[in-house]
């Protein structure tokens, strides 16, 4: 064996050797009328076993999917791992589709049973990505994106799930894309801006504070729903820097308010989880209460409830 070309903790091919079985894969079966499957798969929440039950644990995991999948079923040709958590797969020509989609379900089944690690029971889940050849392309560099592209799909979906590469999944991966590649450039180009809903009294009427509210004014789709780019925020590891940014002006906000004469009313501002893992419910509110000289009475926040379900 090259050791240049298989992967040192689980002897599988890796990504350089992968690509070139594949290469030769798709020219034997160049001038035959056979279907090749490319198939990507993750692991699901890798990251919560590496730092829950550390990183030898991990590696053992993913040397346990490794055998699984080099023992799943016989119709498997080639398997590789790609990187970290990410393996590849090829089939052996597979008449019909709906063959493939058998063996996929039977993978993610394999996969999710449960592993024995010092004496407790630990289960993973994995999401699959399918692309085809001719169908889809001929090239394997092709092929292995698009499969990528259907496992990400997969991904989206919750795990736990295989996807075909299709057109309609290719345009939603662009659409993300470029998505997320605007929403970036929303916090630079100060796209945002802060609304805030009155919290009233119900025996006087009166106003005793108000919850600040994030909204997106994109410069040509107008107003976009915080129910489409929270969500995207949080995974694209941006919600710290806008939660940061909404806490601030909110606060000076409610500054200006009492500066003008305005009882001092209370703010609420919503924290996220992965907001709050960056300490910013202490560190960054502290410092952001002394840069605004607000008392921190009028400061309320609300946590979400995947933080409470979360820890």
């Amino acid at each position: 064996l090259h050791s240049h070309e298989y992967d040192s903790l689980t002897n599988l091919p890796n990504r350089s050797l992968f690509r070139e079985q594949l290469r030769q894969v798709l020219e034997k079966h160049k001038e035959l009328p056979a279907i090749i499957h490319v198939v990507t798969l993750s692991l699901d929440r890798i990251n919560r076993i590496n730092s829950t039950l550390g990183h030898d644990i991990g590696d053992f995991v993913i040397c346990q999917v490794a055998e699984r999948l080099s023992n799943c079923t016989e119709k498997i040709n080639i398997v590789a791992r790609l990187e970290a958590a990410e393996f590849a797969i090829v089939l052996e020509p597979v008449a019909q589709k709906k063959d493939a989609a058998k063996i996929a379900r039977s993978i993610l089944d394999f996969v999710a049973q449960a592993m024995i690690v010092k004496g407790s029971e630990v289960y993973v889940t994995a999401s699959i990505g399918i692309s085809l050849s001719p169908d889809d392309s001929i090239d394997g560099g092709e092929l292995l994106k698009n499969a990528y592209t259907a496992m990400y799909e997969s991904q989206q979906q919750g795990g736990n799930k295989y996807q075909f590469y299709t057109a309609k999944v290719a345009n939603s991966s662009i659409k993300k894309l470029t998505q997320e590649t605007c929403l970036r450039n929303a916090l630079k180009r100060s796209e945002f801006e802060v609304y805030y809903e009155p919290q009233i009294e119900i025996k006087t009427g009166k106003i005793i504070g108000a919850e600040a509210l994030v909204r997106w004014n994109h410069p040509e789709r107008g107003r976009v729903s915080p129910g489409e780019f929270i969500p995207m925020a949080e995974e694209m590891g941006l919600i710290a820097p806008l939660g940061e940014w909404v806490l601030e002006t909110a606060c000076r906000q409610t500054k200006a308010w009492q500066t003008k004469g305005l009882p001092p009313l209370r703010v609420a501002v919503n924290v996220s989880a992965r907001q709050s893992e960056r300490k910013i419910v202490t560190e960054r509110v502290s410092q952001i209460l002394r840069e605004t000289n607000l008392d921190p009475k009028c400061l309320e926040l609300e946590f979400t409830e995947g933080l409470i379900w979360h820890d």
